[in-house]
């Protein structure tokens, strides 16, 4: 298996390295990059919105995600993570129910039989 994913990495030429955490904050930042330039407002601040934001709804810890934000981001924009982070860990509850309740669209249906 790690030849593999070595041999994709070498073919990538990315040499990306991090398991499951290292991809969520750069998923992250690019979404808010990407938010950003569509909505016209400062990048930096929407790339570390959304960095600590995916990361708040993975790890569904948003105090330990607001502070990681004020340490890596700074004290400026403090209420905007706390929001972010809130509203994450919020909006990922609700698609969990959803899901074991079986409504709405995420529904995994079992193609077994």
């Amino acid at each position: 298996m790690k030849a593999w994913k070595r041999g994709r990495s070498g073919l990538s030429g990315s040499g990306f390295k991090g398991g499951e955490i290292t991809p969520l904050f750069f998923m992250g930042a690019t979404l808010g990059n990407t938010l950003a330039v569509w909505m016209g407002v400062p990048t930096d601040l929407f790339a570390g919105l959304g960095f600590i934001a995916v990361f708040a709804g993975f790890t569904r810890s948003p105090v330990a995600s607001t502070v990681m934000g004020l340490e890596l981001f700074g004290l400026e924009y403090g209420i905007y993570f706390a929001v972010v982070c809130w509203v994450a860990v919020w909006v990922g509850g609700v698609f969990n129910q959803l899901r074991k309740e079986n409504k709405g669209m995420f529904v995994i249906q079992d193609c077994s039989s």
